[in-house]
């Protein structure tokens, strides 16, 4: 099965102060970081940059977002190859996201799931940091013995899914989310 993926990285960067995407960590940008990582796992990538953006990375389609996300992801979805049967939605601004998550993703939605998002198990503590949200949640759920065992998962803002239905659902103005964690 052909997979395409869409690397959105497009955004202002309004809370972080400038455009994150472009911030270098161990001295590779993070976009660079994240289209490597998609050309990886992927058979061919479209990045979604700001339209005043040129770019100078690794060979990959190149296309303008949009004002918001949704706009950008469908700007994605529009340039993507004819024949992709999976697309992967990555953000450049997380871009160290590891081989086995691709990997993870990409098999569910070859197994049959119409799509599927990262998640990670919630964990209780965190030495140093406050506990997430979700993390009281879960604890408190434990307690009261309403679930057992590990069910609740922290999801990601990568989405893969299956290229018939998605770009259907963007054309419809659906669209990946900004995703949890904020």
């Amino acid at each position: 099965m052909r997979v395409s993926c869409i690397v959105v990285a497009a955004g202002s960067g309004t809370r972080f102060g400038s455009a994150k995407q472009f911030a270098t960590l161990g001295g590779a940008r993070l976009v660079d970081i994240a289209v490597d990582a998609a050309r990886a796992h992927t058979d061919d990538v479209v990045l979604v940059l700001p339209p005043d953006v040129e770019w100078d990375g690794a060979p990959v389609t190149v296309v303008p977002g949009g004002d918001e996300r949704s706009d950008s992801v469908r700007a994605g979805l529009a340039a993507i190859s004819p024949d992709a049967e999976i697309v992967v939605v990555h953000d450049a601004a997380r871009p160290l996201a590891p081989p086995r998550l691709f990997e993870a993703v990409i098999e569910a939605v070859r197994s049959g799931a119409d799509g599927a998002i990262p998640g990670v198990p919630v964990d209780l503590y965190i030495p140093g940091c406050p506990p997430h949200p979700v993390t009281v949640l879960d604890g408190l759920l434990r307690l009261l013995g309403r679930i057992e065992g590990d069910v609740l998962r922290l999801a990601g803002t990568g989405v893969v899914g299956a290229a018939e239905p998605l770009p259907a659902k963007a054309a419809q103005g659906a669209a990946p989310s900004r995703g949890a964690g904020r």
